[in-house]
């Protein structure tokens, strides 16, 4: 991409949405990381078809606890 995403294709300039996620750690590490992936699922749009791909990721800690 040549372009930050800003919220916003790219390609369209409809607002991205969630299209994939879920939690990470990394090897030998205890912290826990929540990945969204944000891509357009504008049917029309190129960056959506034939398949949606990744335009920005946010990266958020996850607070832990030990119990």
């Amino acid at each position: 991409m040549d372009k930050l995403a800003n919220g916003v294709c790219v390609s369209c300039g409809n607002p991205l949405k969630i299209i994939s996620g879920g939690q990470k750690t990394a090897l030998n590490s205890t912290d826990i990381v929540m990945v969204h992936v944000f891509g357009c699922i504008n049917k029309d749009c190129k960056m959506a078809n034939p398949k949606m791909l990744e335009q920005d990721r946010k990266e958020t800690p996850v607070p832990s606890f030990e119990g």
